[in-house]
């Protein structure tokens, strides 16, 4: 993560306990918000899906990394729209996110050449700073990012604060909190936190660095 990282890291978790905890409540409150309301369709004239990576189990996508894959699959079969795989090596597996999800798509007969690799990514921000690049070169206007509910409301923030204005489109096809995706969700809260404070500490101090990394 780096010094800038840590630092914001400290400084989020100071955050919390001197609110009592209400600005994690604040957080969670929007990733719950956007987990519950978010349309897992994709209408009008959308040409490429952003599929962001996740860490695989066995050199094989996750539940959930596949949950997001077939609904790309779906969307890209409602007008063979492009599909952008997004992750690199990160386990220790040595095959990359994105590639294998290629491979989950060709399983299901998507063509190989609906599908594009961004495979030098490790986490959901270098996922979308290196998408940004992709959609400026191709001139692309409208294209939606998909994912699991409990993740969209990092997502959007994090594209944002990129300059990316996605449409959203859940994995899910509606939204569900069982006990085992509590974790998720705290989680979730928790690293959007983390965000906004490093964004606004990056801000108020001025660190250019953190602000090339995360804008």
């Amino acid at each position: 993560m780096g010094r800038d990282g840590w630092f914001t890291l400290l400084l989020s978790n100071i955050l919390i306990l001197l609110l009592g905890g209400t600005s994690l409540l604040w957080s969670a409150f929007g990733v719950l918000r956007q987990a519950r309301h978010a349309p897992h369709v994709c209408a009008g004239d959308v040409a490429l899906l952003l599929v962001p990576g996740m860490r695989l189990l066995d050199g094989k996508p996750n539940a959930d990394f596949r949950s997001r894959l077939q609904r790309a699959r779906l969307l890209h079969q409602q007008g063979e729209r492009v599909i952008l795989i997004m992750g690199g090596v990160t386990g220790f597996e040595g095959v990359s996110e994105a590639a294998a999800g290629r491979d989950f798509l060709l399983e299901l007969s998507v063509a190989s050449s609906f599908v594009q690799l961004e495979d030098s990514s490790r986490n959901t921000l270098e996922n979308l700073r290196n998408a940004r690049e992709r959609i400026q070169e191709s001139g692309i206007d409208r294209y939606a990012l998909l994912s699991n509910r409990y993740h969209l409301a990092r997502c959007q923030a994090l594209a944002h604060g990129l300059g990316m204005t996605p449409v959203l489109c859940a994995a899910e096809e509606r939204f569900s909190a069982p006990p085992s995706s509590w974790l998720r969700l705290f989680l979730e809260s928790y690293y959007l936190h983390w965000y906004y404070t490093g964004k606004l500490w990056s801000r108020l101090s001025r660190n250019r660095h953190s602000l090339a990394r995360i804008s």
